[in-house]
């Protein structure tokens, strides 16, 4: 569920549990994960590119992981970050099983958009669901090594 209250970064990490695998719901849980951000975890140059990182996850778990099922769709979302070393770790999973979509020309990027924009990107598939961990190594600096920043992508 979704609290009203935003924990603060640093040693209190972000968890939201059962979130519904829907479109409007993961456009919630983005500003609940902004707002963490903006907090202090991230500089706010680097905001909106985690932010979508993760927003991608989300939305592999609404497109992918329950279409064959009947039953309603849930994920979990950690996000902690380190304040010593600055390392950033969020993790999105799902409880369904992957279901791939029709070919397209605007299918297949979503993945490829996550690795581009974190340090480093784990997806790990099993009869329980499917779990994506983006970490990004200084997460409180802007412009160090590794991640790309969504401007780049564009220019």
């Amino acid at each position: 569920m979704i609290d009203a209250e935003t924990p603060r970064p640093g040693p209190e990490p972000l968890v939201l549990t059962d979130l519904d695998a829907d479109p409007r719901r993961i456009s919630d849980v983005r500003v609940v994960l902004s707002r963490w951000l903006s907090a202090g975890a991230v500089e706010p140059d680097r905001v909106p590119d985690v932010v979508l990182a993760v927003y991608e996850a989300m939305a592999n778990v609404v497109e992918h992981a329950y279409t064959s099922s009947s039953h309603r769709g849930v994920f979990d979302l950690r996000a902690e970050h380190t304040a010593d070393s600055g390392r950033l770790e969020i993790a999105v999973r799902d409880h369904g099983t992957w279901s791939s979509s029709e070919p397209g020309p605007l299918r297949g990027r979503g993945l490829p958009l996550i690795e581009t924009l974190t340090d480093d990107v784990t997806v790990t598939s099993a009869a329980a669901g499917t779990e994506v961990i983006m970490r990004w190594d200084r997460a409180d600096a802007v412009g160090v090594r590794g991640a790309q920043s969504s401007r780049d992508l564009v220019d």
